[in-house]
């Protein structure tokens, strides 16, 4: 009797174990859609439905805030260039992409313009189009580092958000308040490498002495 019960019991463990692990593997490799480009896509260009498709990718593989049906995208324009097979995501994109326009056909090849949301950065609220800015990262060690300095396009609304909790926090909140700033292509990957690594991303008033 007792060897039966030994038997079952380790039955039942198997059994949980295979259960737990399925629902990992599932959770972890299930397929679901993501928008992707189809063909390299420029900076300020309108996006049309030849531009991006629906493809299935692993759970694990899906970007965060990449989109997952061609319809949020088609009509808006690029913030930034996108490459193909790159899945499009929130911040690439911008619905009305105002000054941008005039702003890149006068701009060198060398530079290129950054969307910052007020989940990813927090900015003066004086920061006007036409002000230069430079762009402070927090690192995890308390460093503060200057990662970028440019030119500001357009700032709707601004960010009030006080300390690094409130960032976090503000994270998981919709939000419409956008910072566009023009900056080298070298320092707009610093950015980005910022907003996913660093504690937190400030953006202040630059002198105009100190140029962008």
């Amino acid at each position: 009797m007792k060897k039966n019960a030994v038997r079952l019991l380790a039955i039942g463990t198997s059994v949980v174990a295979g259960l737990l692990v399925y629902i990992l593997f599932f959770n972890l490799y299930k397929p679901v859609d993501v928008v992707v480009a189809v063909r390299d896509l420029q900076a300020v260009k309108p996006i049309t439905e030849a531009d991006v498709a629906t493809i299935k990718v692993a759970a694990k593989d899906r970007q965060v805030d990449a989109f997952v049906n061609p319809q949020q995208v088609i009509g808006s324009y690029t913030a930034v260039p996108v490459f193909k097979g790159q899945q499009v995501i929130v911040k690439q994109v911008v619905r009305d992409p105002g000054k941008m326009v005039s702003e890149m056909d006068s701009m060198p090849p060398d530079k290129t313009i950054i969307v910052l949301k007020d989940q990813e950065a927090v900015w003066t609220p004086v920061l006007k189009p036409g002000d230069y800015a430079t762009v402070f990262a927090v690192l995890e060690t308390g460093e503060v580092r200057e990662v970028a300095w440019g030119k500001v396009v357009s700032a709707t609304g601004s960010s009030v958000v006080q300390d690094i909790k409130n960032i976090k926090e503000a994270q998981s909140q919709p939000s419409q308040r956008t910072l566009l700033l023009t900056v080298t292509i070298e320092q707009a990957k610093q950015i980005m490498s910022a907003v996913k690594t660093a504690k937190g991303i400030y953006v202040v008033p630059r002198h105009p002495a100190l140029g962008g």
